[in-house]
């Protein structure tokens, strides 16, 4: 199995006013969050990272990390950038803005199942759209990351990025492009904070 990472990017927020947002997306859907200096634990931690752009870092077992952009969207009215690197086979974004989904891509969009040519092209992403919204982005330089994935696709958007068209690393380089920190350094070890995120556990009632 490949790797699945996801992550929320934010455009502008103070980390105590993002810690705030998720503690209130966590109240509401009954989830357990408070912040721990215990070793990372990528199971059940998220991670929280960056100054005025935060990076946020969800556990590998949720699937809410789509939920929890839309809702920091709306509650912080910043823009929030859902990016998800799947099995190790594609990298992908969603972007919302004010709640509701406002551009998205994928270089691979009939990986799951087949679709017709308009709904292929939803997943085109637009760079002139995202950077509309998106403080000091380029459109131009974000264009050269937008494209269709196929067998030859090996070039670099740009000289200086470390990974080219094809590899689900990309990803980074294109989060460097909008001033969001990719939130591990060479090693791997995690950078920020550690906040505990756990799912209830829905035991069966005994009479």
């Amino acid at each position: 199995m490949g790797t699945f990472l996801s992550i929320t990017g934010l455009a502008t927020s103070e980390q105590s006013e993002v810690t705030k947002a998720l503690a209130h997306y966590a109240a509401k859907h009954e989830i357990g969050f408070e912040p721990t200096s215990d070793s990372y634990d990528e199971e059940n931690m998220l991670l929280l990272h960056g100054g005025l752009r935060c990076s946020i870092v969800h556990p590998n077992y949720a699937l809410d990390w789509e939920d929890v952009a839309r809702e920091l969207s709306s509650l912080l009215k910043v823009p929030a950038l859902t990016l998800h690197i799947h099995d190790d086979d594609l990298w992908m974004y969603v972007l919302f803005l004010d709640g509701e989904r406002f551009d998205q891509f994928n270089p691979l969009p009939e990986y799951w199942e087949e679709l017709s040519t308009e709904e292929a092209a939803t997943w085109d992403g637009n760079s002139n759209r995202f950077a509309a919204v998106w403080p000091d982005a380029s459109a131009e330089q974000l264009g050269r990351y937008l494209i269709r994935w196929s067998d030859e696709s090996t070039e670099k958007a740009y000289p200086d990025d470390e990974f080219p068209a094809g590899n689900p690393w990309q990803m980074v380089d294109f989060m460097r492009r909008l001033g969001l920190d990719y939130p591990f350094d060479r090693e791997g070890a995690p950078q920020g904070k550690q906040f505990l995120w756990r799912k209830p556990r829905r035991g069966r009632r005994h009479a």
